[in-house]
């Protein structure tokens, strides 16, 4: 002690800090008083650090912020987005790994776990329900049931083998997506919709409205091969039979009910409609990377896109069909693209499949012989076309000869004035060689179709081909309305079929049955196959109630044999959809957004649309039904044709027989 004393002592006579022994009482005080002081400080400091960390996060993810602060947000998102997407379109390009390699991985192990809930699914896991008691008096044929929308919807559901949402192109670039962490902020969603820069180019893109072409033996070999793959050396065999169909969608950036609102109109950034693309194996699951999204209006007329930035999108949802372009050839072999808004466009497309992108289309021959749509972007056309899988091209030039202006550009390939319109075709009476094809322009209650024509030698040229030999327009301001004088009525002298049932606590006026999807050919018994295709129509405030109908295939009337009652489509089903967590929106689920009808609300969405139904592959006793829900997600059922007859005929009565074809 006396040596510490000594040497406090000696340090302080030489200026040191250090103090005396009578001094230690009065400076351990002083220490305490500053540790409590410094306390109070950190303590201080961390209550601060936690408040900006809030503001922070309320700035990045505006929830309730202002638009201004959103924007803010919204750029870091994007810088980080473009730098990820950068990254892996270069990685593919040059055939490096990294991100590619991580992207395989990740994909074998979604493919593992997708045929794993395949099987699953694929059990005899369907849901045994009683008739609807609604439908207990069908037994007397002069009572016409009255059952709910809702109530039928699910009777049908409950038969399906399989129900599915659509898993999420993966050619849509992860900065034209919403993060699943912010899903369920419908603010955020909606300003995504004003994403600077004005061109659009950084909006989010939704998928809707899905339908599937099949790849099946009706389809000509060539064209099977340039869309499978099997025609590319670097694909093999293998993974080109993996494709069973090609998977058609809607991707936009509005409007859509993924969050809070669906309005078109007084946006930041200009509206964006792509045609999505995507190969499906037998389990309706997406092959990765054979995918590609385009802007099929930019594509096609990109001189018209330029000259009005202001303009609304022309061309909303989007369909590819298979059509006889080949006098002789009983298969398909052309593809062709349904557009529409306020009328329905039709241009011929060709799609092939490619192991990686690339802007050549050598080897590809067909009857058009256009470059490409750049899948390598260029500056000039850098958000027209995503996607590393799928190769598209368009016709040379779709204008007329000497039409300059846009809109009459876009008129003159018009199938129509509306929309929702089927194609299909039968064998000629007459016994020709080539099927006759046919438009149905209203399905039943005013239906009506014409003859159509898909035969060309080439498609490069406008004037190459015609879609309707020696139609004429009313007006080509009119939206592209075409003369009726070739126009089929099609109606039993009597009238059409009664529907099957009714909805008795809505006063809802039933409009004209509108197109939706179709078609799909259905033995009602030996010698009766019939056409099958759905309806719609549309209540007040953009309800969707849907009907099966049924009508001949002897021509030219095609009439209408059977038609069932009005129902609604399910959403979600968290229990029992394959792929239930990819849907992410909790908005278009929402008990606020169920279908509303006269002010009666039905367990099921308020906008259903059902955009495809074709044969299932897998088993051809099934039928899939494919459509969008609150514009929001894609969703499908895969039910038996049985369940689709009995809807069509719920007396028994089969009344379809009675009908004398030569006198009607």
């Amino acid at each position: 002690m006396r040596n510490r004393q000594q040497l406090g002592q000696q340090k302080s006579s030489g200026g040191s800090s250090f103090i005396s022994r009578k001094d230690n009482t009065n400076g351990r005080s002083a220490g305490r008083g500053n540790r409590v002081e410094s306390l109070i400080i950190i303590f201080l400091i961390s209550i601060l650090a936690l408040y900006c960390c809030a503001v922070c996060s309320q700035l990045s993810y505006p929830e309730r912020s202002e638009k201004t602060d959103g924007k803010t947000g919204f750029a870091l998102d994007r810088f980080d987005s473009e730098k990820y997407e950068r990254r892996t379109t270069r990685n593919r390009i040059l055939g490096k790994g990294g991100a590619q390699d991580n992207d395989a991985r990740r994909n074998k192990k979604e493919e593992t776990l997708m045929q794993k809930q395949s099987l699953l699914q694929s059990q005899d896991l369907v849901e045994k329900i009683d008739r609807p008691s609604c439908l207990s008096k069908a037994n007397d044929k002069d009572i016409i049931p009255k059952c709910a929308f809702d109530t039928m919807g699910k009777y049908l559901e409950a038969s399906a083998k399989l129900t599915m949402i659509h898993p999420r192109n993966d050619a849509i670039p992860p900065h034209r997506t919403i993060p699943t962490s912010m899903a369920a902020n419908t603010t955020y969603i909606d300003l995504r919709r004003d994403t600077p820069p004005f061109d659009g180019s950084q909006t989010a893109l939704i998928e809707f409205n899905p339908s599937l072409l099949p790849l099946t033996s009706d389809l000509d070999d060539k064209l099977l091969d340039y869309i499978t793959g099997r025609s590319h050396p670097d694909i093999s065999n293998e993974e080109a039979k993996k494709a069973k169909y090609l998977s058609i969608a809607r991707a936009s950036n509005g409007p859509h009910s993924c969050g809070a609102h669906m309005q078109r109109y007084d946006h930041g950034a200009r509206e964006h409609t792509y045609l999505s693309l995507a190969l499906l194996d037998d389990d309706l699951q997406p092959i990765p990377h054979a995918s590609a999204i385009v802007h099929a209006y930019q594509a096609m007329l990109p001189e018209c896109y330029n000259r009005r930035p202001k303009m609304m999108s022309p061309m909303h949802d989007h369909q590819v069909i298979a059509a006889r372009s080949t006098r002789g050839n009983p298969k398909k072999d052309q593809l062709f693209l349904i557009v529409s808004n306020a009328n329905s466009m039709i241009f011929p497309i060709d799609i092939r499949r490619v192991p990686a992108p690339t802007n050549s289309g050598e080897g590809w021959q067909t009857k058009m012989t256009n470059d490409p749509v750049p899948m390598i972007p260029i500056k000039s056309n850098e958000h027209v076309f995503y996607g590393s899988g799928l190769q598209v091209r368009f016709m040379r030039n779709v204008r007329p000869k000497d039409q300059k202006e846009c809109q009459l550009v876009l008129n003159s390939n018009s199938i129509d004035r509306r929309k929702n319109y089927h194609f299909f075709d039968v064998p000629d009476p007459e016994g020709a060689v080539d099927p006759l094809t046919y438009v149905e322009l209203r399905p039943h209650w005013n239906r009506n179709l014409r003859k159509v024509n898909f035969y060309a030698e080439k498609f490069d040229e406008f004037e190459d081909w015609d879609l309707v030999p020696g139609g004429k327009f009313e007006s080509l301001h009119n939206d592209g309305a075409r003369k009726r004088d070739d126009v089929i009525v099609n109606q039993f002298k009597v009238g059409e079929p009664k529907e099957q049932w009714k909805e008795d606590r809505t006063k809802l006026h039933f409009m004209e049955g509108r197109g939706t999807a179709c078609c799909v050919d259905i033995n009602f018994e030996t010698n009766h196959t019939f056409k099958v295709g759905i309806s719609h129509t549309l209540a007040k405030g953009r309800g969707y109630i849907h009907r099966f109908y049924a009508f001949s295939q002897i021509p030219p009337r095609f009439l209408t044999v059977a038609i069932s009652g009005p129902f609604c489509l399910g959403g979600l089903n968290k229990e029992k959809d394959m792929n239930a967590e990819l849907q992410i929106f909790p908005s278009p689920d929402n008990p606020r957004k169920r279908l509303n009808v006269t002010n009666e609300i039905f367990d099921c969405p308020h906008i259903t649309f059902a955009s495809g139904i074709v044969e299932y592959s897998a088993d051809k006793d099934y039928v899939v039904i494919s459509y969008g829900v609150n514009d929001c997600y894609s969703r499908s059922m895969v039910v038996p044709k049985t369940k689709i007859l009995e809807l069509l005929d719920v007396h028994g009565t089969e009344d379809w027989k009675k009908w004398d074809w030569n006198t009607h």
